[in-house]
């Protein structure tokens, strides 16, 4: 009788013990999961955050950009381009646009050549004009992101968001 009493006692240190590991397995899983979507809305509304930050300063260029008169590409509007694209922090340079080329921006000033970009454009119901990746605009090899309205034309690096990897 003892002998049952003392198995029956282990059977249920064992159940115990199982029951406390598995709840602490749950606990543990639970816990993880609860963190893991926490940081991930917090990054999420971080990304958010910086995707309206430029989206906010290239409208803005373009908009400062296309109050100026007259839009032409001489030596007094390039110099007014560099004034605004110094207030702008994400916008990486800002140009005139005309039959579907940059005549010039004011970084590079005026431009002789140019790739004619009516064919890398996205229209979006806004008015504004939109192309990914795009080389030999200017006479360097690197790639722009790029946001035209009317005239104007602004200038963002490649992948601004390659870098983006600490919530701030």
């Amino acid at each position: 009788m003892t002998r049952k009493i003392l198995k029956s006692a282990q059977n249920n240190q064992a159940l115990y013990i199982i029951c406390l590991m598995l709840f602490l397995v749950v606990a543990f899983h639970l816990l993880v999961s609860y963190l893991q979507v926490s940081y991930q809305k917090e990054f999420s509304q971080s990304l958010l955050s910086k995707a309206e930050d430029i989206s906010s300063d290239l409208g803005s260029s373009i908009q400062e950009a296309s109050a100026l008169s007259p839009l032409e590409c001489d030596s007094q509007t390039i110099n007014k381009l560099r004034i605004i694209l110094s207030k702008h922090e994400f916008t990486h340079d800002l140009g005139l646009i005309f039959n579907n080329k940059v005549n010039c921006s004011a970084n590079w000033g005026l431009l002789a050549d140019s790739t004619p970009l009516d064919s890398v454009l996205y229209h979006s119901p806004s008015g504004y004009y939109f192309a990914s990746q795009v080389a030999n605009i200017f006479p360097v090899a690197a790639k722009y992101d790029i946001t035209n309205k009317g005239s104007v034309i602004a200038f963002t690096i490649n992948a601004p968001f390659i870098n983006f990897d600490q919530i701030k």
